[in-house]
């Protein structure tokens, strides 16, 4: 059905009103550039910029063109900016849908900017009438750590694990190490957060991540693994790792971060336990001071009973020797 000329008209009004928005005449890359970063979504294909590479000419196609290059365009432009604009990105992306609605590629976009602005909850939505307009709109794997990072923040822990356990089927795909084991560590966090049911997923996923190339969260995994094993009774494996954490010197490192550090948990007294559990070989009276912080800040925990155990054996544990003084002349 040919579309209504009134609307047409006014949509080829927006499109040219757009060229004078002053965040986006900063930066006009061009859809090819734009392109060259990103996947294009279909309507913006090879095949749809020019009439003679597929696009069936008649008088409404000949109209409507120019509307979708504009489209196409300001979706380059959004992507191309999504890192270091995001609020230009965001605008990029609404004024593409005001163009040409119907697509779900500008809330996919519209969604990942608002994530980078920390609008979680407005995010989900946009996620969402994306999905609902294509739902195969957010499997592009980017698309889908910033869906299930909108999720975890907005209080949707069961719609985030479900994306999570996607992505750690998809970690190749993914840009980095460190935001594959980024990725790690939230999934498993997550799901040990619905305590003992979550552990055997926690310690799958965690020791995926310690198959991973080494990155600046190696010790967090480890340490992670090592709070779900014991947490799982698995004494001999967690020994190991207890061995493993000394050698490289993670436990004091671990106990001297900032406790916001610790971003990917998805109960932040987490982090409590962690340093507990990675201090208790080399500092047991850390340990003991961490397992109360632990247990004070963490009253509901499925895990309180085996933090008590241990807040109990750190209190009892002999000091550790201090380390012996060189003697000139002596090895």
């Amino acid at each position: 059905m040919s579309p209504p000329l009134p609307r047409l008209i006014a949509c080829l009004a927006l499109a040219s009103a757009s060229f004078a928005s002053p965040s986006l005449a900063q930066d006009n890359p061009t859809l090819p550039v734009a392109a060259a970063a990103s996947g294009r979504p279909r309507e913006c294909g090879p095949d749809r910029q020019r009439p003679d590479q597929g696009w069936h000419v008649n008088f409404w196609d000949g109209v409507r063109q120019p509307l979708l290059r504009r489209y196409c365009d300001l979706l380059g432009r959004a992507q191309a900016r999504l890192a270091s604009s995001p609020d230009v990105a965001r605008e990029a992306a609404g004024l593409a849908d005001q163009i040409l609605p119907g697509h779900a590629a500008p809330w996919v976009l519209h969604g990942r900017a608002n994530v980078l602005m920390g609008d979680y909850a407005h995010a989900v939505g946009d996620f969402d009438r994306a999905k609902t307009i294509d739902p195969r709109s957010v499997e592009d794997p980017q698309a889908l750590v910033d869906m299930a990072a909108a999720l975890r923040r907005a209080g949707k822990p069961d719609d985030a694990l479900a994306a999570y356990r996607i992505l750690v089927t998809r970690l190749g795909l993914l840009p980095s190490p460190e935001t594959r084991v980024h990725v790690i560590l939230e999934a498993a966090s997550l799901a040990m957060s619905r305590g003992a049911s979550g552990l055997p997923e926690a310690v799958a996923i965690l020791r995926e991540g310690v198959r991973q190339p080494l990155t600046r969260y190696d010790a967090d995994v480890n340490a992670l693994l090592l709070l779900a094993l014991d947490r799982s009774d698995a004494p001999a494996e967690a020994a190991s790792l207890v061995e493993h954490l000394a050698l490289t010197g993670a436990p004091a490192a671990l106990a001297a971060r900032d406790p916001e550090s610790f971003s990917y948990l998805q109960q932040p007294a987490e982090s409590a336990a962690i340093v507990a559990i990675a201090l208790e070989r080399s500092d047991p009276a850390a340990s003991a001071a961490a397992w109360e912080r632990y247990i004070k800040s963490s009253p509901a925990s499925p895990f309180l009973a085996q933090a008590r155990r241990h807040l109990e054996l750190m209190r009892k544990a002999p000091k550790p020797l201090p380390p012996r003084k060189p003697v000139p002349g002596r090895p």
